[in-house]
């Protein structure tokens, strides 16, 4: 299984530079499934809890990620891909730091 198709430019790294890209293919491992479908117990944090939705992602759908943030006290929207890290880092670092000036 490897991540590095034509599938993973227009999921992974939509909205990204052809030369972010092409970085970024390179940067790629395989990843156990095991961490997409085992349950968790999961206690919510005593601290302040933040998501970030991006609203064009082809990897976790913007309906999933709606459902997933349900009743979040703080939500994030980026009209980004999957990874605003390469396409929108200065939105995604402005965001960051609204975060932790808070």
């Amino acid at each position: 299984f490897t991540l590095c198709t034509p599938s993973a430019h227009s999921t992974r790294y939509s909205g990204c530079t052809d030369k972010d890209r092409d970085w970024a293919l390179t940067q790629l491992t395989p990843q156990p499934i095991a961490v997409m479908t085992e349950v968790l117990d999961f206690t919510p944090p005593a601290t302040e809890r933040h998501y970030i939705r991006c609203l064009d992602d082809r990897v976790i759908f913007p309906a999933f990620q709606m459902e997933t943030s349900e009743g979040w006290p703080h939500v994030h929207d980026m009209a980004t891909g999957h990874s605003p890290f390469l396409s929108h880092p200065e939105e995604l670092a402005g965001i960051l730091h609204q975060i932790a000036s808070a």
